[in-house]
């Protein structure tokens, strides 16, 4: 069996293709996998690493500058169909899906056309245009949110999936993440991200916030400025404070995530399916640098569900962000709520339903 995956560009379009074709690996392991992407995304990174081969295609983004910046994306899209054909037609996969990105248009495209059965994944509320565009033509459209259906109305089917997680996130209890942390029954752990590369204007409030704000025994804090912004922001505290810790990159996410009472973060769509998914009640903080501003969006839903706080980054300061922390850790059937919530709205076993479109499509299930 050979399986073609597209998609690529950022992390939030990588990892569920790459989490997806996890899953399909342990249940088919004599089937053959082909990634594609582009010459310039995670991919080139996380794919080999993952033990997959990876073919690039050329791509580029619209643009909405001059007629001459406008025209060369389409001239490059030509050449990317054309060499996206000569990839189908090579590797001739009995199934394909993708994850979203500009290299998983001529791919997708290609298979739905020679009737390849096809699947694509949007994980995001806000569609990318490149989904939206494949939505009629592909077999099956798989949403991470039920509000991200209502995008894709001429898709010709829409199924409700989730976005599938890191195993090892589930297979972590509370009460064992807490004990391996050195948590107290009373405790309250804060767990502060800015996304894998940080965020300045989230670490400036948060340094802010420690320099005027916390006192220790307000609530234990696991702070991750990123790898970027690690140096920085260590150096910048002599002495941390007393139940504070400053990490360069949280590795063990299925510990610190299962251990946490609230977590403040971006809002992308794989964080926001890993915090929903465990029950998390959290503080978003949208990056308003994605396209289509589509993060506020994925926030504004857990938001209008009970499940978040929303706090746009031109109104977030140090002040703000302490008093909110507080206003959740201090109301006991608040923070009570907003778990309920947030567990309403994640979805666990997205990887399985998964899996029962991609046996349909291969004609090993029954719709």
């Amino acid at each position: 069996m050979k399986i073609l995956v597209a998609g690529g560009g950022s992390g939030g379009h990588v990892n569920p293709a790459l989490a997806m074709a996890g899953s399909l690996r342990e249940k088919y392991p004599e089937a053959r996998f082909l990634f594609v992407g582009s010459k310039r995304g995670l991919e080139n990174d996380l794919v080999p690493k993952a033990g997959y081969k990876l073919a690039t295609i050329p791509v580029r983004g619209f643009s909405r500058g001059s007629f001459l910046s406008k025209l060369v994306p389409y001239i490059v899209l030509i050449f990317g169909m054309i060499k996206a054909l000569f990839i189908v037609i090579g590797f001739r996969p009995d199934l394909a899906f993708g994850t979203g990105g500009f290299a998983s248009g001529p791919v997708l495209f290609w298979t739905s056309f020679f009737k390849i059965p096809t699947l694509i994944h949007e994980a995001n509320v806000l569609p990318g245009i490149t989904n939206k565009m494949l939505g009629p033509k592909v077999d099956v459209t798989a949403v991470g949110f039920a509000k991200s259906a209502d995008n894709f109305q001429k898709s010709r089917r829409i199924e409700v999936t989730g976005n599938p997680l890191r195993r090892e996130l589930m297979n972590v209890s509370r009460e064992d993440a807490r004990k391996s942390l050195g948590l107290k029954n009373d405790d309250k752990l804060v767990v502060i991200m800015g996304g894998s590369q940080g965020a300045a204007p989230i670490n400036q409030a948060v340094a802010d916030m420690l320099e005027n704000h916390y006192k220790a025994g307000d609530f234990r804090l696991i702070f991750a400025p990123g790898k970027r912004h690690y140096d920085e922001l260590a150096g910048r505290f002599a002495n941390i404070p007393e139940g504070v810790q400053i990490k360069s990159y949280i590795y063990n996410a299925d510990v610190v995530y299962n251990a946490a009472d609230l977590i403040i973060n971006r809002a992308g769509a794989m964080t926001m399916a890993e915090i929903t998914a465990l029950g998390i009640p959290s503080i978003l903080i949208p990056s308003p640098y994605v396209a289509e501003n589509h993060q506020e969006d994925n926030a504004r839903a857990l938001e209008e569900a009970g499940g978040c706080r929303v706090i746009l980054e031109k109104h977030l300061t140090g002040d703000l962000l302490y008093s909110s922390i507080l206003q959740i850790l201090l109301d006991v059937q608040l923070t009570d709520s907003m778990r309920k919530s947030s567990a309403g709205f994640g979805i666990r076993d997205a990887t399985d339903k998964l899996l029962k479109l991609f046996d349909e499509l291969l004609g090993k299930g029954e719709r």
